[in-house]
């Protein structure tokens, strides 16, 4: 016999229909394979307490931050209710690290998301964001079995982003965002053809997209607004352009913008080109002497 969820309780429907009461959507329904593992999520709320259905026998958990350990192995449909809360708004945060999570994970409906880790989940091949103009802090879902992450409809991206170790993942689509973004983490995954980070205006500090061999093109935006510390794409597959326009929009910046600290920048290996006049390169000249004039220190590693 079908059951509806209502109230708190499970009702029996006694067919196709069941007169006057409506089932309750949950806010979040994902599957996780955690036997062995336990199963623990921490998500941080504006205000209540989510009720959870864990997909086994056990009773439901009222909580936002609990370890449960399933008794068998096998994929379980994990199910979060508004419990207390006034649903998908009140949700903030959310981790689920080490949680085995499997197949996709759909949080479109979570607008006032604003930090997200889903690092080491193996099996999570997809994951639906939302759109959403919140500020956001983190972004990670690094170490996962991902294809492809749009991010294209978080405006409010800040913070850190990590999608690294994630050896499936060959597309990254990059949001128009002006929020200070202080380092991505995307080596060593698949990245394919272009990665345009020209929407992100406030890039800057640490960037480490190194060890993506089909990596032929990264944009960063026509004009710098905060410095870098470590610029770090060895090991792809840069070309001349790519590489050139790099060097290009440092030394604009920081000719503008007196050095306060070193600057490393690595674009040696696999198969990136060389820039324009190798180490004779205008730009690279430039940055040499503003460092060497600001008392820092500037290094770089070319083809």
């Amino acid at each position: 016999m079908p059951y509806l969820k209502y109230n708190g309780q499970y009702i029996a429907s006694g067919g196709k229909y069941t007169v006057g009461i409506a089932p309750i959507i949950p806010l979040l329904s994902f599957t996780t394979e955690s036997f062995g593992d336990p199963f623990d999520p921490e998500f941080t709320l504006s205000s209540g307490v989510l009720e959870w259905d864990l997909g086994d026998a056990s009773t439901s958990v009222n909580s936002n931050d609990f370890s449960h350990t399933y008794g068998s192995a096998g994929n379980k449909t994990v199910k979060v209710y508004d419990g207390t809360s006034s649903g998908a708004a009140s949700i903030t945060e959310i981790n689920m690290g080490s949680d085995n999570l499997v197949g996709s994970l759909d949080i479109s409906n979570l607008t006032n998301l604003t930090d997200l880790y889903i690092g080491f989940n193996s099996n999570l091949t997809s994951i639906t964001n939302p759109v959403s103009s919140a500020i956001w802090t983190r972004y990670a879902v690094l170490s996962t079995g991902l294809t492809s992450l749009d991010l294209s409809g978080l405006s409010g991206l800040g913070g850190t982003i990590s999608f690294r170790n994630s050896s499936n993942l060959t597309e990254v689509l990059l949001p128009n965002s002006s929020e200070e973004i202080t380092i991505i983490q995307g080596w060593s995954c698949n990245l394919t053809g272009t990665l345009d980070a020209s929407g992100l205006t406030g890039i800057g500090t640490y960037l480490y997209i190194q060890t993506n061999p089909n990596l032929a093109e990264f944009i960063l935006p026509d004009t710098l607004t905060q410095p870098f510390l470590v610029i770090d794409v060895n090991s792809c597959s840069l070309s001349q352009n790519s590489v050139d326009d790099i060097f290009l929009k440092l030394d604009t910046y920081f000719d503008s913008n007196a050095p306060t600290s070193s600057l490393s920048v690595s674009l040696q290996g696999g198969t990136n080109s060389a820039p324009t006049d190798g180490s004779s390169n205008i730009n690279i000249q430039n940055l040499e002497t503003t460092f060497s004039n600001a008392g820092q220190s500037f290094t770089y590693n070319i083809n």
